[in-house]
């Protein structure tokens, strides 16, 4: 199973978030004779929500990069391919109106002589057949 950089990067800020809401209520839980190694593990975690902070950064920085040569090659296909480009996209919306114009759950819905709907007629018992 792969996980998109999306997830990673939100995981990451959830991590972050939670170290910081860790730190922040074990300072306001510090008492005098654990005050010394508690700041000293405070010390560390903040080091530790540092790094990541540098590796969400990094990964952004990589992601937006991979972004924006995506962008470019799409571009670029659809500048030497402006046809095909159309004709791509001029199928998708025959198809997309085509599943739209069939209804909910992919019906046709008639409709009978007197205008009313065949299945909301079947339902009342009165047919015009």
């Amino acid at each position: 199973m792969t996980i998109g950089p999306d997830r990673i990067i939100e995981d990451l800020q959830r991590l972050l978030a939670d170290l910081e809401s860790l730190v922040a209520r074990a300072k306001d839980a510090t008492a005098e004779h654990v005050a010394e190694p508690l700041a000293d593990a405070t010390e560390g975690v903040w080091g530790m929500i540092g790094l990541a902070q540098r590796r969400l950064g990094e990964l952004q920085a990589e992601l937006e990069k991979r972004l924006g040569e995506t962008v470019r090659a799409a571009e670029s296909s659809v500048r030497e391919n402006p046809w095909t480009t159309a004709s791509i996209a001029a199928t998708a919306a025959f198809l997309l109106g085509l599943a739209l114009a069939r209804g909910p759950l992919g019906r046709r819905r008639h409709r009978g002589r007197n205008g009313n709907h065949r299945a909301d007629e079947a339902a009342v018992g009165t047919s015009d057949e």
